[in-house]
């Protein structure tokens, strides 16, 4: 299943926290990625989550200046949240499985996903030629319970970069 929401600057360091905290990454395989789509589909982007946060409020990566013209506006549209849940069923299948196993329905859910957001890039740099997009994706194999939940959220920017520089 997927769903997509709107993330508001003023909801953005909520939205967020979760998936930047010690305690996501301590869960069962929580991962955090970072990726940059262009025409030439999804690759890995090496931000860290300061500077992604700094993105996600509209300023460059050092959070010195804008790049959103309304950067700080608290009703800005600053990211769509798209979450990606695996059925029940093959998440106690990961969860049971033996590890080889589990380590293939997870590169199979992973790459269901990676499908999913190029899909979505696609589609959006149709928009925007020659620009990319920056996504988060935070991938985790249980729920805040430690019950089994393959679940990806990924977080698309309010933002296309064209040329590497400028951003609107």
């Amino acid at each position: 299943m997927v769903s997509i929401s709107t993330v508001f600057e003023k909801d953005a360091d909520d939205a967020l926290r979760d998936f930047l905290s010690d305690d996501f990454q301590s869960r069962q395989l929580g991962t955090s990625e970072f990726w940059n789509a262009s025409g030439k589909g999804l690759l890995a982007l090496p931000l860290s989550a300061t500077e992604f946060r700094h993105a996600m409020h509209g300023l460059d990566f050092q959070g010195s200046k804008k790049i959103q013209l309304d950067a700080g506006n608290p009703s800005r549209v600053a990211a769509w949240q798209v979450t990606f849940n695996g059925s029940k069923s093959l998440s106690l299948l990961y969860a049971l499985a033996p590890q080889r196993t589990s380590n293939k329905i997870m590169e199979a859910y992973l790459e269901a996903g990676k499908t999913v957001m190029n899909s979505m890039a696609h589609a959006l740099m149709a928009l925007a030629p020659g620009g990319c997009l920056i996504f988060a994706a935070f991938t985790s194999g249980a729920s805040w319970d430690q019950s089994p939940q393959l679940q990806t959220t990924a977080f698309l920017l309010n933002y296309i970069s064209q040329d590497g520089h400028s951003m609107r």
